[in-house]
């Protein structure tokens, strides 16, 4: 019966391991995610800087 039960744990102690791996797995995916999202804001903004800067020097040499 011994043998039944330390079964039982190692299985019980494998579906925790899981769950806490998909956990880990969601949480860096929210945070890559919310990563990505910066990235793309500092990239529309460099692109606005850009554009106001030619706007600028075209004005420069009128």
């Amino acid at each position: 019966m011994e043998h039944g039960t330390r079964l039982k744990d190692v299985l019980e102690a494998q579906r925790k391991q899981e769950l806490l791996l998909m956990d880990e797995g969601a949480q860096r995916q929210a945070a890559e995610q919310q990563i990505q999202s910066q990235l793309d804001e500092l990239q529309q903004s460099y692109t606005e800087l850009l554009e106001g800067q030619k706007v600028i020097q075209q004005q420069l040499r009128a």
